[in-house]
């Protein structure tokens, strides 16, 4: 995600380190001061940030660059979508399922979907990617992330 980010134009700001430390605000105040347009967060980072009850991410910082925020690790539940939404405001918010030993993403944020609270966005480009156990593919119930062929992401080692 960050190479076509490059390659789009984009100015990539990265925060190393724990993202509640040194305390749980540095992560808006950092998408704040940066004008950040598109935010990744890790879903473990984005439930913290909901759940601290005096964090306002909106009312205390400026966040009108903010069109997306991205969030990875695990699917988001239906009343974090809400929390999100009522602590930023109107953003895409886009639950992604990454891999990081395919070095991509198995689903992802698709703008001319609908978002569904508590539930990911379509397969991403070229990425057959829901089985059943029996190996048969999956589509409007859980399944198996599986990548059954090249995708377009795929790193390709020299010889």
């Amino acid at each position: 995600m960050l190479v076509s980010g490059l390659l789009r134009g984009a100015t990539i700001v990265l925060l190393d380190g724990n993202p509640a430390h040194p305390d749980i605000d540095w992560v808006w105040r950092a998408a704040a001061e940066n004008k950040v347009s598109v935010l990744a967060l890790g879903a473990a980072y984005a439930y913290a940030s909901m759940r601290a009850q005096l964090l306002r991410p909106m009312t205390d910082h400026d966040l009108s660059a903010l069109q997306m925020i991205q969030v990875t690790g695990s699917p988001l539940a239906s009343d974090a979508y809400r929390r999100v939404y009522d602590a930023v405001g109107p953003v895409w918010l886009a639950s992604f399922s990454g891999g990081t030993d395919i070095a991509g993403i198995f689903l992802g944020g698709a703008p001319t979907e609908p978002v569904r609270l508590g539930r990911l966005q379509p397969p991403a480009l070229g990425v057959a990617a829901a089985w059943d156990a029996d190996g048969h593919p999956v589509v409007g119930r859980p399944g198996e992330l599986v990548i059954t062929s090249p995708i377009p992401s795929k790193t390709v080692v020299p010889q």
